[in-house]
């Protein structure tokens, strides 16, 4: 009997060094914390603008005044026009092991300019994707808001209560009779991305939680567009290390489209933007963790832990 369990403690040790080595997801190498305090930043408005995708996910061009918010953890900064969030910095973390290397960057206008925007099907409200929004800066708040014809829209984002995550609700308003507005599509994913499991950094997948089950598909998989519909938790699209997720907060439930438009790979929630009897709005809330893959920063969401793939090791982990 003894025997037999040495024999079950050596092999026990064996698979953990084995996970250890090989599997464990370790996040890149922390660079040294910058000296600042949180504030409101205001950064160059004239940033390159990318070139627009094809498609209805066609890239935001950048407005005049970029505003955001800043920490130790997060650097997020906005854009006027789409009244979106332009990119999302992580100043702990570096692309390489070089301590001049660039930081982290979960949201970029170069590699995913499309992801956290608002986009609609219905194309009387497509300008609203890009038109100039006016900013109302209240505080740890921001307001954007714009107007096309008879429909306006009011974004509203502010700082989550947990590191790397955000809250933004989105109001849509219509002044005429119509009740059935189309669909709101909010993306995450990004642009000539490609999954390379030899480079985790590089191993791009979208995730998603529906029924109290995760699914994930690489990008190198995806072709035409899948609706999966169900009770939807969270979407995320990232890397081995790194993603950003969109959470439901709303009432109304959402759809998860998993496809490819042009050259914008990843997935979106869709929600219904259908005004109830007597009301002339429809609001919308999500909340945003754009950063590492902590077990313990992604266990304040139900089911968002699984983030993290252990592949065969998933039962052990």
């Amino acid at each position: 009997m003894a025997a037999r369990t040495w024999i079950a403690v050596v092999l026990g040790c064996a698979v953990w060094f084995v996970y250890i080595k090989w599997f464990a997801p370790i996040p890149p190498p922390v660079a040294p914390q910058p000296q600042q305090t949180t504030a409101q930043v205001q950064v160059d408005p004239k940033s390159p603008i990318t070139e627009p995708a094809q498609g209805v996910f066609a890239a935001v061009p950048e407005g005049n005044t970029l505003l955001g918010f800043s920490d130790l953890k997060q650097e997020v900064k906005f854009s006027a026009a789409g009244g979106k969030i332009a990119s999302i910095t992580l100043p702990e973390y570096r692309q390489t092991i070089k301590k001049d290397s660039d930081a982290i960057h979960t949201i970029s206008p170069s590699e995913n300019n499309q992801a956290l925007g608002t986009y609609f099907s219905n194309p009387e409200l497509a300008e609203l994707s890009k038109a100039e929004y006016v900013l109302s800066d209240k505080g740890p708040t921001k307001v954007f808001s714009a107007q096309r014809g008879t429909v306006s829209i009011r974004k509203e984002y502010s700082r989550g209560t947990t590191p790397f995550s955000l809250t933004s609700t989105i109001t849509i308003e219509s002044k005429d009779s119509k009740k059935d507005l189309g669909y709101l599509m909010i993306p995450v994913g990004g642009n000539n991305l490609v999954h390379d499991i030899n480079v985790p950094i590089q191993s791009w997948e979208v995730v998603w939680d529906q029924n109290d089950k995760v699914s994930r598909v690489t990008v190198d998989s995806i072709e035409a567009n899948e609706v999966h519909q169900g009770n939807t938790r969270w979407l995320a699209f990232g890397n081995r290390y790194f993603a950003t997720t969109i959470v439901n907060k709303s009432e109304t439930n959402p759809d998860v489209v998993v496809g490819s438009e042009g050259v914008f790979k990843g997935g979106y929630f869709r929600f219904p933007i259908r005004l109830k009897e007597g009301k002339n709005s429809a609001t919308y809330q999500i909340d945003i963790y754009s950063g590492p893959k902590i077990t313990e920063q992604l266990e304040s969401v139900p089911g968002m832990k699984a983030l993290i793939d252990y592949g065969m090791f998933s039962s052990l982990a």
